[in-house]
Protein backbone atom coordinates (compact mmCIF):
# COMPACT_ATOMS: atom_id res chain seq x y z
CA UNK A 1 0.00 0.00 0.00
CA UNK A 2 1.32 3.40 -0.98
CA UNK A 3 1.46 5.80 1.94
CA UNK A 4 1.17 9.55 1.63
CA UNK A 5 4.84 10.08 2.46
CA UNK A 6 5.83 7.51 -0.21
CA UNK A 7 3.81 9.47 -2.75
CA UNK A 8 5.43 12.77 -1.72
CA UNK A 9 8.91 11.23 -2.06
CA UNK A 10 8.11 9.65 -5.44
CA UNK A 11 6.66 12.81 -6.97
CA UNK A 12 9.47 15.08 -5.77
CA UNK A 13 9.76 17.95 -8.30
CA UNK A 14 7.86 16.14 -11.07
CA UNK A 15 4.25 15.97 -12.17
CA UNK A 16 3.20 12.31 -12.14
CA UNK A 17 -0.04 10.59 -13.05
CA UNK A 18 -1.73 8.08 -10.79
CA UNK A 19 -0.72 5.30 -13.22
CA UNK A 20 2.95 6.37 -13.02
CA UNK A 21 2.74 6.57 -9.22
CA UNK A 22 1.12 3.13 -9.06
CA UNK A 23 3.87 1.60 -11.20
CA UNK A 24 6.66 3.30 -9.22
CA UNK A 25 5.21 2.27 -5.85
CA UNK A 26 3.95 -1.16 -6.97
CA UNK A 27 0.44 -0.16 -5.85
CA UNK A 28 -2.99 -0.49 -7.44
CA UNK A 29 -4.18 2.49 -9.47
CA UNK A 30 -7.45 2.92 -7.56
CA UNK A 31 -5.64 2.97 -4.18
CA UNK A 32 -3.19 5.61 -5.44
CA UNK A 33 -6.11 7.66 -6.82
CA UNK A 34 -7.85 7.56 -3.41
CA UNK A 35 -4.73 8.61 -1.50
CA UNK A 36 -3.84 11.41 -3.93
CA UNK A 37 -7.40 12.73 -3.74
CA UNK A 38 -7.12 12.92 0.05
CA UNK A 39 -3.75 14.65 -0.25
CA UNK A 40 -5.29 17.27 -2.56
CA UNK A 41 -7.96 17.96 0.09
CA UNK A 42 -5.24 18.38 2.74
CA UNK A 43 -3.29 20.78 0.51
CA UNK A 44 -0.22 18.56 0.03
CA UNK A 45 -0.74 17.96 -3.71
CA UNK A 46 -2.29 19.91 -6.53
CA UNK A 47 -3.82 18.59 -9.72
CA UNK A 48 -2.04 20.17 -12.70
CA UNK A 49 -4.08 18.35 -15.30
CA UNK A 50 -6.39 15.38 -15.17
CA UNK A 51 -4.65 12.63 -13.21
CA UNK A 52 -1.32 14.47 -12.99
CA UNK A 53 -0.19 15.65 -9.55
CA UNK A 54 2.65 17.73 -8.17
CA UNK A 55 3.61 18.88 -4.69
CA UNK A 56 2.29 22.12 -3.28
CA UNK A 57 4.48 24.35 -1.14
CA UNK A 58 2.94 22.71 1.95
CA UNK A 59 3.72 19.29 0.47
CA UNK A 60 7.35 20.26 -0.15
CA UNK A 61 7.66 21.66 3.40
CA UNK A 62 6.14 18.50 4.84
CA UNK A 63 8.52 16.30 2.83
CA UNK A 64 11.52 18.39 3.92
CA UNK A 65 10.51 18.18 7.60
CA UNK A 66 10.40 14.37 7.46
CA UNK A 67 7.35 14.32 9.75
CA UNK A 68 4.81 11.53 9.53
CA UNK A 69 1.46 12.49 8.02
CA UNK A 70 -1.29 11.94 10.57
CA UNK A 71 -4.91 11.33 9.77
CA UNK A 72 -7.59 13.30 11.50
CA UNK A 73 -9.88 16.28 11.12
CA UNK A 74 -8.91 19.09 8.78
CA UNK A 75 -10.17 21.78 11.14
CA UNK A 76 -11.15 22.09 14.81
CA UNK A 77 -14.58 20.91 15.91
CA UNK A 78 -16.79 23.95 16.41
CA UNK A 79 -19.83 22.11 17.72
CA UNK A 80 -21.83 22.75 14.54
CA UNK A 81 -23.25 19.53 13.14
CA UNK A 82 -24.55 19.59 9.60
CA UNK A 83 -28.01 18.08 9.32
CA UNK A 84 -28.18 14.60 7.86
CA UNK A 85 -30.92 15.17 5.30
CA UNK A 86 -31.12 11.43 4.65
CA UNK A 87 -33.04 10.73 7.86
CA UNK A 88 -36.81 10.66 7.89
CA UNK A 89 -36.92 12.78 11.07
CA UNK A 90 -34.74 15.49 9.50
CA UNK A 91 -36.98 15.58 6.42
CA UNK A 92 -40.06 15.69 8.70
CA UNK A 93 -38.52 18.53 10.73
CA UNK A 94 -37.79 20.52 7.56
CA UNK A 95 -41.39 20.02 6.41
CA UNK A 96 -42.73 21.15 9.82
CA UNK A 97 -40.61 24.31 9.65
CA UNK A 98 -42.03 25.16 6.22
CA UNK A 99 -45.70 24.37 6.91
CA UNK A 100 -45.93 25.71 10.52
CA UNK A 101 -49.48 24.25 10.89
CA UNK A 102 -50.01 20.65 9.77
CA UNK A 103 -51.36 17.19 10.44
CA UNK A 104 -49.20 14.09 10.83
CA UNK A 105 -50.53 12.95 7.45
CA UNK A 106 -49.26 16.17 5.81
CA UNK A 107 -45.75 15.55 7.16
CA UNK A 108 -45.92 11.85 6.32
CA UNK A 109 -46.72 12.71 2.71
CA UNK A 110 -43.84 15.21 2.46
CA UNK A 111 -41.11 13.41 4.40
CA UNK A 112 -41.49 9.66 4.06
CA UNK A 113 -39.70 7.71 1.36
CA UNK A 114 -40.34 4.08 0.36
CA UNK A 115 -37.02 2.99 1.90
CA UNK A 116 -37.88 4.32 5.40
CA UNK A 117 -38.43 1.59 7.99
CA UNK A 118 -41.56 1.81 10.16
CA UNK A 119 -42.33 5.39 9.08
CA UNK A 120 -45.72 5.53 10.87
CA UNK A 121 -44.25 4.57 14.24
CA UNK A 122 -41.12 6.69 13.78
CA UNK A 123 -43.03 9.84 12.83
CA UNK A 124 -45.58 9.26 15.61
CA UNK A 125 -42.83 8.98 18.26
CA UNK A 126 -41.11 12.07 16.90
CA UNK A 127 -44.30 14.18 16.96
CA UNK A 128 -45.24 12.98 20.48
CA UNK A 129 -41.76 13.87 21.76
CA UNK A 130 -41.94 17.33 20.14
CA UNK A 131 -45.35 17.93 21.76
CA UNK A 132 -44.12 16.68 25.16
CA UNK A 133 -41.17 19.11 25.15
CA UNK A 134 -43.17 22.11 23.89
CA UNK A 135 -41.74 22.34 20.39
CA UNK A 136 -45.14 21.49 18.85
CA UNK A 137 -48.60 22.18 20.23
CA UNK A 138 -51.91 20.55 19.45
CA UNK A 139 -54.24 23.30 18.21
CA UNK A 140 -57.45 21.61 19.31
CA UNK A 141 -58.71 21.76 15.72
CA UNK A 142 -59.28 18.70 13.55
CA UNK A 143 -58.70 18.29 9.82
CA UNK A 144 -61.36 16.42 7.85
CA UNK A 145 -59.88 15.53 4.49
CA UNK A 146 -61.96 12.78 2.94
CA UNK A 147 -62.23 10.86 6.18
CA UNK A 148 -65.05 8.46 6.93
CA UNK A 149 -68.22 10.26 8.06
CA UNK A 150 -67.82 8.94 11.61
CA UNK A 151 -64.17 10.02 11.88
CA UNK A 152 -63.08 12.55 14.50
CA UNK A 153 -60.58 13.93 11.97
CA UNK A 154 -56.85 14.34 12.31
CA UNK A 155 -55.11 16.40 14.98
CA UNK A 156 -53.67 19.68 13.75
CA UNK A 157 -50.27 20.70 15.16
CA UNK A 158 -48.58 24.08 15.35
CA UNK A 159 -44.82 24.60 15.38
CA UNK A 160 -44.31 26.69 18.52
CA UNK A 161 -40.49 26.68 18.78
CA UNK A 162 -38.52 26.72 15.54
CA UNK A 163 -35.20 25.53 16.94
CA UNK A 164 -33.30 25.86 13.66
CA UNK A 165 -32.18 23.85 10.68
CA UNK A 166 -31.14 20.66 12.49
CA UNK A 167 -33.90 18.42 13.83
CA UNK A 168 -33.97 17.85 17.59
CA UNK A 169 -32.40 14.49 18.44
CA UNK A 170 -33.61 12.00 21.03
CA UNK A 171 -31.57 11.46 24.16
CA UNK A 172 -31.51 7.98 25.68
CA UNK A 173 -30.37 6.27 28.85
CA UNK A 174 -30.42 2.57 29.70
CA UNK A 175 -34.07 2.78 30.71
CA UNK A 176 -35.12 4.44 27.44
CA UNK A 177 -35.98 7.84 25.99
CA UNK A 178 -35.38 10.76 28.37
CA UNK A 179 -35.64 13.88 26.23
CA UNK A 180 -34.69 15.85 23.15
CA UNK A 181 -31.43 17.64 22.41
CA UNK A 182 -31.34 20.85 20.36
CA UNK A 183 -28.37 20.34 18.01
CA UNK A 184 -28.55 23.91 16.66
CA UNK A 185 -26.65 25.17 19.73
CA UNK A 186 -22.95 24.47 20.32
CA UNK A 187 -22.59 21.09 22.04
CA UNK A 188 -26.37 20.62 22.03
CA UNK A 189 -28.78 21.50 24.82
CA UNK A 190 -31.43 19.31 26.37
CA UNK A 191 -34.95 20.63 25.97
Amino acid sequence: MATQIDILRTIGEQCLTTAELGAALNARHNKVATVTGTMVLHGLLERIERGCFQLTRAGKEHLASGQRIKSGPKKPFTGHVAPNMATMRQRAWSAMRVKKTFTAADIFQLAVRPTDKSPDANLGKFIRALVKYGVLAETGRRAFDGEAPTSNGRKVYLLVKDLGEIAPRPSYRKNGFIGLVDMNIDKGRKL
